[in-house]
């Protein structure tokens, strides 16, 4: 088999009609009411890097084509596009290893856990920052047969079920590595690595080189020495898999996750001499032909399908493990940029916080339209709209779910709880669906949760330990490492240029406060201190300031996180009247703890948020103040007078960790904004 794949559209429609010489006989009837299912995922593809337009104003339906599109060629996809749906705005993890876990599993990556991208056995491969380093209850070494998986339901509702490609699920040397042990039928060139050595036969897929075992891409030594791309072999042995299920007159599940457009960056000829041609440099002329590359492999999945009698019975979803890679590696961009820029209008790329990093390109669609198809008519699919709801990775697991008339085990804990949505209306009217929730979508937080360095660094553009989410149109963002807060609104800035945290603190403090929240729910795993071994959760502080300021000495009020938190509100407005008063919020500094049930570690985020505090006393002009604190708050009491204690004329708790001491004018100072009740229970701890 030759390297050139099936280049242009001539050879495309000779592929047809070469399946038909080559005594391809249509497919038994299949269950009308079960359709085929291909899972089509590219590893690295950024969402520019198609000639598909996903760039579509939110409002008007005004599509932008840029140079990105007009560089990319894939027609093939294009086809899909024009007769299914196209998701301007899905999100996957900003790595590869969590969002292949979430579509397995259909959970968030904070619940699973996966956060990182996985390689050697008990072996982390995240950098470090200068504080910190990854959580130390991260699943290191990935998804395991033991627990929930996508292809193991499917396979239970008698689909066959195909893993072609890159698994990247499980480390090297535990079951989860290999597919098969996680509900694969059949295992396409699947192991622990993310990359191959070599996408190229004559290289050996990397068996060739000298210490690359452990990226060399498994089971195809047939084809060692051999002029073959390995998009091209995948494709020709995952359809030869498709078959085995089509002959047997059972549906199946396709999971074709090329490892393209991954580096190393190796030409797909002769694909990448045309792009030399056009003046592309290098890097640029390899990367775009590895783009077609796979676009031929969708193409030839399509012809394959219809020579087989069963493209109408077959939908297909197609999209990306993450956001492009632009942070190295790259060449110059249509724009006649380099670093950061292979992903604009949206910044960054794959492994950051920002949108470049997560937003992928999503299109679903029948392989061969018929409206009149009994499986098209329950499961209807609108041609050629664009779809604007926000939706991510871990949907695909309930919506493929529903595709299949499957349904996942009941949850028996927390950890098993299911995060993804279904969202199978968005393709278009669903019979026998009464009730939509699409209004929903803008209501429900997706979550984003990386508390890792991922490799390359690029100091500004995201590059670190960060948690974010997106709610409607706002998107709010924390860095571990600077203890630093964003928001954007999506919708006006999709290049996130214009930070609103400092402009709009009351949009920040509901969004931090929900994002933290969503983290606990799910068990979320924080970046580790590492001199204390301990976990650093977000810090976040919502202040609220009134009063002169003058000789008397200020107050700030600390809350705590419980419900039946002591009610400053009315202390608040006490102290307004005659001095300066600070009232701050920390939400999520008591519950973001509790999960770990280390004693030392509620100390340890509480001296963070210590520092937090007097830097926020700072930017009030508050040099000195008496500090009151309830339940959490006063352990933030202590912390400021064990390391700020020049910021400290007095310390009142209730609730708190330790005696208080303080002087009778400040006693009877707060004590007069007290209840009657509340003074005697004040006056009792002394």
């Amino acid at each position: 088999m030759q390297s050139n794949g099936y280049p242009g559209r001539v050879a495309r429609v000779a592929l047809i009609a070469l399946f038909g010489c080559l005594g391809l006989t249509p497919a038994p009837a299949q269950d009308a009411g079960r359709p085929n299912i291909v899972f089509f995922l590219v590893d690295d593809l950024g969402w520019q890097d198609i000639s598909v337009p996903m760039w579509v104003d939110t409002k008007s339906g005004v599509e932008t084509r840029t140079a990105f599109n007009d560089r990319f060629k894939t027609p093939a996809l294009e086809d899909l596009a024009k007769r299914g749906v196209r998701f301007s705005q899905a999100y996957s993890c900003a790595v590869c290893s969590p969002t292949r876990t979430s579509i397995l599993s259909g959970q968030n990556a904070a619940r699973h856990r996966v956060t990182q991208w996985t390689l050697r056995l008990g072996k982390d491969p995240s950098g470090k920052t200068d504080r910190l380093m990854s959580p130390t209850d991260w699943r290191i070494n990935g998804w395991q047969p033991d627990m929930p998986s996508l292809p193991a339901i499917l396979k239970k509702h008698g689909y066959f079920t195909i893993h072609a490609g890159k698994a990247h699920w499980g480390a090297r040397g535990t079951d989860g590595a290999n597919p098969i042990n996680l509900g694969f039928d059949v295992n396409i060139a699947g192991h622990h690595a993310g990359a191959p050595s070599s996408y190229l036969g004559t290289k050996g897929f990397g068996a060739f080189r000298e210490n690359q075992e452990i990226w060399t891409v498994p089971g195809l030594e047939k084809w060692h020495g051999k002029d073959v791309h390995l998009t091209d072999l995948t494709t020709e042995l995952a359809l030869k898999a498709v078959d085995r299920a089509l002959d047997a007159d059972k549906p199946f599940f396709l999971y074709l996750a090329h490892y393209a457009v991954h580096t190393p960056l190796e030409p797909h000829e002769p694909m990448a001499q045309t792009y030399r041609d056009a003046g592309l440099d290098e890097k640029e002329a390899r990367y775009a032909s590895m783009v077609e590359g796979f676009d031929n492999s969708m193409a030839s999945v399509m012809a394959h399908l219809e020579a087989r009698g069963a493209a109408e019975n077959t939908i297909v979803l197609f999209t990306s493990d993450n956001g492009g890679l632009t942070v190295h590696a790259r060449g110059i961009s249509p724009l006649g940029t380099r670093q950061n820029t292979h992903n604009l209008p949206l910044r960054a790329g794959k492994g950051s916080a920002y949108e470049g990093g997560t937003r992928v390109p999503m299109v679903v669609g029948w392989a061969k339209r018929n409206d009149e198809h009994g499986i098209q008519q329950r499961l209807r699919v609108t041609s050629g709209i664009v779809r604007h709801e926000p939706i991510i990775i871990e949907d695909s697991f309930a919506t493929v779910l529903r595709w299949a008339g499957a349904k996942a085990p009941e949850p028996q804990t927390v950890e098993d709880e299911i995060d993804g949505r279904d969202w199978t209306e968005l393709l278009g009217p669903q019979p026998n669906q009464a009730i939509s929730f699409q209004g929903l979508y803008a209501k429900r937080p997706l979550l984003f949760h990386y508390p890792h360095v991922w490799g390359p660094n690029s100091p500004g553009w995201g590059y670190e330990p960060h948690s974010a989410m997106r709610l409607g149109d706002w998107k709010v963002i924390y860095f571990y490492q600077p203890q630093r807060w964003e928001l954007y609104h999506l919708a006006d800035d999709i290049g996130e240029q214009h930070d609103l945290a400092t402009e709009q603190p009351e949009r920040l403090h509901k969004m931090a406060t929900r994002m933290v929240a969503e983290l606990v729910e799910k068990g979320a795993q924080w970046p580790t201190h590492r001199e204390s071994g301990l976990p650093e959760p977000p810090v976040y502080v919502h202040a609220q300031v009134d009063g002169p300021l003058n000789d008397r000495t200020p107050v700030v009020l600390i809350h705590g996180w419980s419900e039946d938190s002591f009610n400053m509100s009315r202390q608040f407005e006490h102290f307004a009247k005659t001095r300066r008063v600070l009232s701050l919020d920390l939400p999520g500094h008591g519950k973001s703890v509790a999960p770990t049930g280390v004693e030392g570690n509620a100390a340890h985020t509480m001296t963070a948020y210590a520092d937090t505090v007097a830097a926020c006393m700072t930017r009030h002009g508050i040099d000195e103040a008496v500090l009151v604190g309830h339940n959490n708050g006063s352990v933030i009491v202590r912390e400021l007078v064990r390391h700020h204690i020049d910021r400290v004329a007095g310390a009142i708790t209730l609730g708190g960790a330790f005696r208080p001491t303080y002087n009778a004018d400040q006693i009877e100072l707060f004590c007069e904004s007290l209840s009657s009740e509340g003074r005697e229970s004040f006056l009792a701890q002394m």
